[in-house]
């Protein structure tokens, strides 16, 4: 009994630590463009003024399709807002946090988030 107890405590912390998928999270601003077993391709908007919930991603790429100012709050209480410029690719490690719009540009802002990548190369055209 006390083992199955102990392994179930496991897997519920377990599953609080690993990623949030920002799709669950947040379906009316992710959209799946691809999936499967080697890659997950995301399309994200982000309205100005909109705020997203805390999430986590696995590693991966992003492409910002269209410039916009954005903030974020990390998981540990440290903000920072920060440009992206259309064009921009940026490639980060698995990360929690808070994402705000704060860009006055009322048109969405879209941008492709390209995951669990492993030794493979990827092509975006326009």
């Amino acid at each position: 009994m006390k083992t199955i107890i102990l392994i179930s405590l496991l897997a519920i912390l377990c599953t609080t630590v690993h990623a949030q998928d920002p799709v669950k999270t947040s379906p009316q601003y992710y959209k799946v463009l691809l999936e499967n077993d080697q890659v997950r391709v995301l399309e994200y908007r982000l309205k100005a003024g909109e705020k997203e919930p805390m999430h986590s991603h696995p590693t991966g790429v992003v492409y910002v399709l269209s410039g916009t100012k954005l903030k974020f709050s990390h998981s540990g209480g440290r903000t920072e807002e920060r440009a992206a410029a259309a064009g921009e690719r940026r490639f980060g490690a698995i990360r929690r946090h808070t994402r705000w719009r704060i860009s006055a540009i009322p048109k969405p802002m879209p941008s492709l988030s390209i995951s669990n990548l492993l030794d493979r190369t990827v092509h975006l055209t326009t």
